[in-house]
């Protein structure tokens, strides 16, 4: 299997999560053809753009409303 390729620019990050957590995510993974590691940054990067996307969504309404 590929390794997951370097991200420039990038930080490493240690994170703990409950045994229960953690089996769910590697069946996940599995499913997925994926390794854990690479499953759960997907999964990190999904909810980042999320929640730049509802950001932005809000600015847009406010400039909106300031400005009309």
């Amino acid at each position: 299997m590929p390794r997951p390729r370097k991200i420039e620019d990038a930080t490493t990050i240690s994170i703990h999560i409950p045994k229960k957590d953690k089996e769910l995510l590697q069946q996940l993974a599995l499913k997925n053809g994926m390794l854990f590691s690479e499953y759960v940054r997907a999964v990190i990067q999904r909810h980042l753009e999320e929640v730049r996307r509802i950001r932005e969504e809000q600015r847009k309404r406010i400039m909106s409303e300031l400005f009309g």
